[in-house]
């Protein structure tokens, strides 16, 4: 191989070099600067709980979550799981008082009063909310309860990552049979 060969090797590479550089950097500056991962979406969860009496032994439990889509592109949501659970009154047969976690579940396992799986099919400009809302039929005698909805992600197919929320709610004082609050 001869100098010139050479130069003209080392030159060529020194070439591919830059134009390897050039592109990673115009990647690397497309997705940081201009698209800001914005192909994914962002949301916020929220809940808000309003007891409404039926009867004497049953009220109803209206449960309103609400979506709000924090991201620059659009929210789709296709499904939510809510389950409803009684804290109080407490029923527990342990005598045990201190953490209440359980192997790998750091919540206390509350009884469960009801599940819904609604499939909402809505979509959220971005800046923008939506609410769902769910009715449960619960006990007069329920006066405290855990809400945990989760919203599936669906840009994420083939993996079950989304938003949650966990809330808890004292419900309002019961009301005896002439309306007034005991």
């Amino acid at each position: 191989m001869t100098l010139d060969s050479t130069k003209t090797a080392i030159e060529i590479l020194e070439s591919a070099s830059k134009i390897a550089a050039l592109i990673v950097g115009g990647f690397w500056t497309y997705l940081l600067f201009i698209k800001k991962r914005s192909a994914y979406p962002r949301a916020a969860v929220s809940h808000d709980v309003t007891l409404v009496p039926l009867n004497d032994e049953r009220a109803l439990l209206r449960v309103s979550i609400t979506i709000r889509n924090t991201s620059e592109v659009l929210l789709a949501v296709e499904s939510i799981r809510v389950e409803l659970k009684r804290i109080s009154p407490f029923v527990d047969e342990s005598p045990a008082l201190g953490y209440a976690g359980h192997g790998r579940a750091f919540e206390y396992p509350w009884p469960m009063v009801g599940e819904a799986k609604p499939r909402p099919d809505l979509e959220i400009e971005p800046g923008e909310s939506d609410a769902v809302h769910l009715d449960f039929i619960v006990e007069r005698t329920t006066s405290s309860v855990q809400v945990y909805s989760y919203v599936k992600n669906v840009k994420k197919r083939g993996r079950e990552i989304g938003w949650n929320c966990t809330s808890v709610h004292h419900l309002a004082a019961p009301i005896d049979r002439e309306g007034a609050l005991e």
